[in-house]
């Protein structure tokens, strides 16, 4: 009851915002305006687009340096995300007639995409703008390093087949802003066999951990759902739960082809069916937003081909402003067939911004990439830390015997010159001091191989007991995103002697970064907005 509650509310609201929307509607021509501008605050003065480059460049360049010279010794786990693609990156994921292809043809304002209900397309497709047209499959972007691509090849042939870069020479009128990569991705979809090793490699890569690569570099992902298929395809359900694992942040949840709905109860009913499915894999109190849009296609009035506009590759009309011409031309302000879709308008007009954002959020997200590592570097530390000291005390405590030991060989020897005893009663003392002296350092790598593996099986209730007085949710869910990492690289490391470890000075400069050197990167960015 409070769900439908609520949504009962969220409809209201909808439908109460459509007369004042009505004739506010934004032209998809005008939607230029909606370009980022180059200027800082309001009470600043503009600044022109190199000084803009020149400001990305310093935090870019100020990030590496402050992660090359304080934290990359540290980080033997390689718990640092890396900076992978060249160009900022938007991801597009989805169900197969989600929309993704056809959403970015109108991005470009020309059919570049196939788009179908059926499944149309099983590539990668990162397409970005240039000043001619050209193509590149995924295997000869591994070896060109203009793009940093070269990261990919760790999943294999059968990904690089399904792999492919567009640069297109795009007209003026396009959205599609110079300096960025979009990425479209194969649709979602069940498949009959529930096995997840098969469903991993049912595609003959594991599309999971191609989709977590992307989501990584990414700087914006639109995640699009089917009014048909509102979320109940599992494959789209694992990406969010797996692929999509706190990014959080980057991600926009939408429901798209609003167009298609002729009713609004079948509006509610497709958008709390996409709510219920989503609560099952976000265990939150409250969901995140839901945009809901459509994408302008090539149409007449309410939904019928124009012939004009068929042959032409760069108009593009809005189903809203057809709705709004028609509006316009009757008196009594209501429409025969659809819902309105005005308020649609608005919201794909805020997910276009988002895209065009991309840019200023890659800087963002490099100054948070950066705080991240920090905060992981001190768990790391604390760890290796009592993992180093135990080792040390444990090789200190046989070597403390084994010096006893040889300490103890002459004296022995020496005693028994001096009472005159027999040789073989010397020999066997020798004898029994070297036989002890070989076993304590038998046992000493006994000792210390069992710590090892001790310790590495027992990594969580090593970090809850030194992280008992500050443990939060938020310190919980950064220790399992990279417990895995941490695993990894105690079994690959010699020894725990090895471990790197700061104290004193270090330890408190590495505390105190965040506020010295991370804070002002953060101030820059915000004096880019």
């Amino acid at each position: 009851n409070h769900f439908f509650g609520f949504l009962c509310c969220e409809v209201q609201t909808l439908l109460g915002t459509q007369s004042a929307l009505y004739f506010c509607s934004i032209d998809v021509q005008k939607m230029t305006s909606l370009r980022p501008t180059s200027s800082h605050p309001e009470d600043s003065s503009p600044v022109s687009d190199d000084e803009i480059r020149l400001m990305r460049l310093e935090i870019r360049s100020r990030a590496e340096e402050i992660y090359k010279t304080k934290l990359e010794k540290l980080d033997v786990f390689n718990l640092v995300p890396r900076e992978r693609a060249c160009l900022p990156m938007v991801l597009l994921l989805g169900n197969h007639s989600a929309g993704k292809s056809s959403f970015i043809n109108f991005l470009l304002n020309q059919r570049e995409q196939e788009t179908g209900v059926a499944p149309t397309d099983d590539c990668f497709t990162v397409i970005t703008r240039g000043e001619t047209s050209a193509d590149q499959d995924g295997l000869a972007l591994m070896t060109d390093g203009r793009w940093s691509f070269g990261d990919l090849r760790q999943f294999g042939p059968a990904f690089l087949n399904h792999f492919r870069l567009k640069v297109r020479k795009l007209p003026e009128s396009a959205l599609f802003p110079r300096g960025i990569m979009v990425v479209d991705t194969p649709g979602m979809i069940d498949t009959p066999v529930k096995s997840e090793a098969y469903n991993r490699g049912a595609r003959g890569y594991d599309f999971l951990k191609v989709v977590r690569w992307f989501a990584e570099s990414s700087d914006v992902i639109l995640l699009l759902f089917d009014p048909n298929n509102p979320g109940t395809t599992g494959e789209t359900l694992d990406v969010l739960t797996e692929s999509l694992a706190d990014l959080d942040h980057k991600f926009l949840l939408i429901l798209n082809k609003v167009d298609q709905f002729t009713q609004i109860h079948d509006f509610a009913r497709a958008y709390g069916s996409l709510c219920w499915n989503l609560a099952r894999v976000i265990h939150r109190k409250d969901l995140p937003r839901i945009y809901t849009m459509f994408t302008p296609t090539l149409c007449g009035s309410m939904g019928q081909t124009n012939a004009e506009l068929a042959t032409t590759t760069e108009a593009l009309i809005s189903v809203a402003d057809v709705q709004m011409e028609e509006l316009k031309k009757k008196e009594s302000g209501i429409l025969s067939r659809g819902i309105p879709l005005m308020a649609f308008n608005r919201t794909r007009d805020e997910v276009i911004a988002e895209i065009l954002s991309a840019p200023q959020r890659r800087l963002d997200n490099i100054v948070t990439r950066l705080d991240e590592a920090v905060a992981r570097l001190q768990i790391s530390n604390r760890i290796c830390t009592v993992l180093r000291d135990g080792h040390w005390k444990r090789q200190l405590r046989y070597w403390g015997a084994f010096l006893l030991t040889c300490v103890a060989t002459p004296a022995v020897g020496w005693g028994a010159v001096r009472m005159w005893q027999p040789l073989p009663i010397v020999g066997a003392a020798a004898a029994t001091t070297f036989s002890i002296c070989g076993a304590l350092t038998l046992l000493t790598r006994a000792a210390l191989l069992s710590f090892r593996q001790n310790a590495i099986a027992s990594i969580d209730q090593i970090f809850t007991k030194l992280h008992e007085k500050e443990l939060d949710a938020d310190l919980q869910f950064r220790w399992q995103s990279i417990s895995a990492h941490v695993v990894k690289g105690l079994t690959q490391v010699g020894d725990f002697s090895e471990l790197p470890v700061v104290r004193g000075p270090q330890l408190r400069a590495l505390v105190e970064l965040p506020e010295r050197e991370i804070r002002p990167l953060r101030l820059k960015c915000a004096q880019l907005r």
